[in-house]
């Protein structure tokens, strides 16, 4: 069993950068320019914005976002490297940006992503997220799919305390290897 370590992270950190790196030129390959809605480092800098990164023996292998807007908070930067796909890294992402969004009030959680990531896809709607119209600044388009989720702040139970220096560990089946299938 290996330790999936969560931390706040910044998008300039070095190791963090090459992910986000990673993450816009599959989405380049993928789409053109008009349809890929990449939030910049600067933004993801802010106060307003929350980047989790999962380490594995010190390794930077995941990297996910959550933005607060004035009542919504939005997904955004999800990205797992290859080899560690489908090993739960993911999963311990989701989790603790949506507590952060009940630690902050916050019930409604939003998400743009591609027509081509039907993995993307199938991964969010099995933790509730279903298809929506445009929201905040996006438009149509029909290279994107929109997804929303309603946390019920009543019934739901954070899994732990949050601040600012927090760590979280996770601890998941990964083996030796794993690659993606």
């Amino acid at each position: 069993m290996n330790e999936i370590l969560l931390k706040y992270a910044s998008p300039f950190d070095t190791k963090i950068s090459e992910l986000i790196d990673q993450l816009d030129s599959f989405q380049e390959r993928l789409y053109p320019s008009e349809s890929n809605h990449l939030e910049e480092r600067e933004a993801m800098a802010k106060s307003n914005f929350k980047l989790i990164a999962a380490y594995i023996d010190n390794e930077p292998v995941g990297i996910g976002g959550v933005k607060l807007e004035q009542n919504f908070g939005e997904l955004k930067r999800f990205f797992i490297s290859e080899s560690y796909r489908k090993s739960g890294i993911a999963n311990s992402i989701i989790i603790t940006l949506e507590n952060w969004l009940v630690h902050n009030k916050i019930n409604c959680c939003y998400l743009e992503t591609g027509i081509k990531q039907s993995e993307a896809i199938n991964f969010y709607r099995n933790f509730g997220y279903s298809n929506c119209d445009p929201f905040g600044s996006y438009k149509e388009d029909s290279l994107s799919i929109f997804m929303t989720k309603e946390i019920d702040l009543k019934n739901y139970s954070p899994l732990f305390d949050l601040s600012d220096y927090y760590l979280v560990v996770f601890t998941s089946k990964l083996k030796e290897g794993i690659t993606s299938e």
